[in-house]
């Protein structure tokens, strides 16, 4: 896939996760599966896609060290970590105003995303034209935004 990928990985301002207060982590994404915390399974999928850039949006400033896993690495300046907005839409206008088209958008607790859909993602994203224009629907579409463990294309 080319253009970019926004992981979301933001929480409600003076919301405690139920999930991340049980693992004893700051944030749900940290919460490990099979040993890893969830984001790094999410950046990994990205990690393997052909994205210009691999954003992540999130209120906690420490994120990336406290994920501490070879992915962040790997990575290298693809990875891009850009402050959460209060609501949902906010955090990505942000991005869509820096992101290469199309824009892929997904939550860091999507830790079932493979490269392989990340892949057909892009590859319907091009034959339908998503990666022109892209911005003038950003608006349009980013107002509904991605359902819980899904991703969607701007």
């Amino acid at each position: 896939m080319t253009g970019s990928i926004l992981i979301l990985a933001g929480r409600r301002p003076g919301a405690v996760d139920a999930l991340a207060a049980a693992h004893g982590v700051a944030d749900k994404c940290l919460v490990p599966v099979a040993g890893r915390p969830m984001i790094a399974h999410v950046l990994d999928s990205a990690a393997a896609s052909g994205a210009e850039r691999i954003f992540v949006s999130t209120h906690h400033t420490t994120l990336l060290e406290d994920i501490d896993d070879r992915v962040i690495a790997a990575l290298g300046e693809r990875l891009v970590v850009v402050p959460a907005a209060d609501n949902l839409a906010d955090s990505v206008l942000a991005v869509a105003g820096l992101a290469a088209f199309p824009l892929l958008i997904t939550t860091a607790d999507n830790c079932l995303l493979t490269p392989d859909t990340i892949a057909e993602i892009g590859r319907e994203a091009a034959r339908l034209g998503a990666g022109a224009g892209g911005r003038a629907r950003a608006a349009r579409g980013c107002a509904r935004g991605p359902s819980r463990g899904t991703a969607a294309l701007l």
